[in-house]
């Protein structure tokens, strides 16, 4: 379930006044797109037309005339072929992420399930790339072209969250583990995670974090290539 934050200030804020002069429904339809089913974390989905018209109890005509003129107003960008929309600067209220921020799992799955011949998903992902922690594009697509062939979109997906988990459970395990692995070095071995992500493709990184918990190697020495300290102290990398 995600949330939308709605400020006291809604109704008397600029937009809002703007939102209310494109007609006796605009404010409806704008919470509407915010709040909807269809609706995910970083607010670019897919819109579907009919759903949004039972929910609102109008004519398709109706609203794509009120999206037309968000559009207009700035507030929403459109993209009729693939059927996506996006909800314009709502993902910069999730602020600066890490690679290990537990809320960067939900944003990589969303912008994975973006259909890749739409041209908001890298417009989206050139302003946001970075405060997001996405992965390289053109990585991205290239794993899932070369996988789409023997995997459909859910397998895709499933693999990404796999080793997000798999992160998330070697943080949990060097937490349990200070004496031996300092909090100092958890943003790098986040960073080296990510590295052997973008060097061998989901599946396979998923796979060295795994045996590296296993072989309680919660620096990630061995899967980096790098040789392992013989001394079971304190260590920052």
């Amino acid at each position: 379930m995600r949330f939308f934050k709605l400020p006291n200030t809604y109704w008397s804020d600029r937009r809002s006044r703007l939102i209310a002069k494109t007609g006796p429904q605009g404010l409806l339809v704008h919470l509407y797109l915010n709040s909807c089913l269809m609706g995910n974390y970083i607010c670019i989905f897919y819109l579907n037309c009919d759903q949004a018209c039972m929910d609102l109890s109008m004519e398709e005509a109706d609203l794509m005339g009120y999206i037309q003129k968000f559009i207009e107003l700035g507030i929403v960008k459109f993209d009729a072929e693939n059927e996506i929309i996006w909800i314009l600067d709502a993902a910069q209220d999730l602020g600066q992420m890490l690679a290990a921020d537990k809320r960067a799992i939900g944003v990589r799955a969303d912008y994975a399930c973006l259909p890749k011949k739409s041209p908001l998903r890298m417009e989206f992902y050139t302003r946001y790339a970075k405060a997001l922690t996405l992965p390289n594009e053109e990585l991205a697509l290239a794993e899932t072209t070369a996988t789409e062939s023997s995997f459909n979109k859910t397998m895709v997906r499933e693999l990404r969250l796999r080793f997000d988990g798999a992160v998330e459970m070697l943080m949990a395990l060097r937490s349990d583990n200070r004496q031996q692995f300092s909090a100092n070095a958890d943003e790098a071995v986040g960073a080296d995670a990510v590295s052997i992500w973008k060097e061998k493709g989901h599946a396979e990184a998923t796979r060295l974090i795994l045996a590296a918990m296993l072989s309680s190697d919660l620096d990630l020495r061995a899967a980096m290539g790098r040789k392992p300290k013989a001394s079971p102290q304190q260590r920052d990398i």
